[in-house]
Parts: C-alpha cells; sequence; structure tokens
C-alpha cells in the first residue's frame, strides 16, 4: 500500500528520483562536464531546467560545485603545501564521481552544504 508521502508532487520530492534515462544521462553528464569547469552544467541547467527538475536539481548543484572547485583550484594552488592541490583535486573529482553515479542511477543525492544552497537559490 503506497502511503501519503508516496502522493506528494512538490517542486522539492520531484527532485529526488527520475525514471527517464535521458534525465538521469543528462545529470550525470553536469557531473561528468564539471572536471572542465562549470560551462557544461550551466548549459545543461539552461536547456532542461524547465523540462526537468531532477535535471535542474542536479545541473544547478554540479555547476555550484563547478564554482567552488575553480575557487578552491587557486585557493589551494597558492598554498605553499606541497601535495595540497592534487589533494584536493582528487577530493573534487570523487565527489563529483558519487555525484554522478547518483544521477545516472536516477537519485539526487545532496552535497553537503552545496546541495542545501541548490535547494535555497532554486525554491
Amino acid at each position: 500500500m503506497l502511503e501519503e508521502r508516496d502522493y506528494v508532487t512538490s517542486r522539492r520530492s520531484r527532485r529526488t528520483h527520475s525514471s527517464r534515462s535521458e534525465h538521469r544521462i543528462l545529470g550525470g553528464i553536469a557531473y561528468a562536464g564539471v572536471i572542465a569547469g562549470f560551462i557544461v552544467p550551466l548549459f545543461i541547467f539552461s536547456l532542461k531546467r524547465n523540462e526537468s527538475s531532477f535535471v535542474e536539481f542536479h545541473a544547478f548543484q554540479a555547476f555550484l560545485l563547478g564554482v567552488v572547485g575553480t575557487v578552491g583550484y587557486f585557493v589551494f594552488g597558492l598554498l605553499p603545501i606541497p601535495g595540497a592541490l592534487p589533494l584536493f583535486f582528487l577530493a573534487y573529482a570523487g565527489i563529483a564521481g558519487i555525484a554522478a553515479f547518483a544521477a545516472f542511477t536516477g537519485r539526487a543525492w545532496k552535497i553537503p552544504v552545496i546541495g542545501a544552497w541548490t535547494e535555497q537559490i532554486l525554491d
């Protein structure tokens, strides 16, 4: 028997799952594109934001991850600590990989802090 929460059709609840393969692929590509910068997620967000709240959430979260990653890249690049930049990049790529996997499997994974920012901005 379905519970009442299964019938909720609010904007936030539609972001948490997608069964359409096109939406899952676009959400995953947004995170894969984050490695090259934040242009790919921004492009996907601008094209599909009105079509799918799942893609909208993942693309915008990937965009914010890209912005944080770009700033972090410059900050960690300036630090005189050997190995700081490669460790930052590994963590950044790992977070993007986990988020891409979640999107490809049709689930929404909120990146700590960035996921909250995403929901605040989109709502």
